[in-house]
C-alpha cells in the first residue's frame, strides 16, 4: 500500500471515529490512533477543509458536523 492510501485509510477511520463523538480535538484523535501531534492535526485540518468539524473553539476543540461533505464516505 502506498503512502497516500495509507493516510486516506487513516483519515476515513478518524472520520468515523470523530462522527461517534459530539465534539473532538486534536488530543483525542492522537491518542486514539497513537499517531504525532502533527499527524493528528493535519488529520482534524482535513476534517475542516472538507466540512467535517468546525473551526476551533477557543479551547481548541471542534464541534462535529453530521453530515459533513464527505458522508458518503463513510
Amino acid at each position: 500500500m502506498k503512502a497516500s492510501e495509507l493516510d486516506d485509510q487513516l483519515y476515513n477511520e478518524a472520520v468515523e471515529f470523530a462522527r461517534l463523538h459530539a465534539s473532538i480535538g486534536i488530543v483525542a484523535i492522537q491518542r486514539h490512533f497513537r499517531i504525532g501531534f502533527n499527524h493528528a492535526a493535519w488529520l482534524i485540518e482535513r476534517m475542516q477543509e472538507e466540512g467535517v468539524v468546525t473551526a476551533p473553539a477557543w479551547n481548541g476543540i471542534r464541534t462535529v458536523i453530521h453530515g459533513g461533505s464527505d458522508a458518503s464516505n463513510c
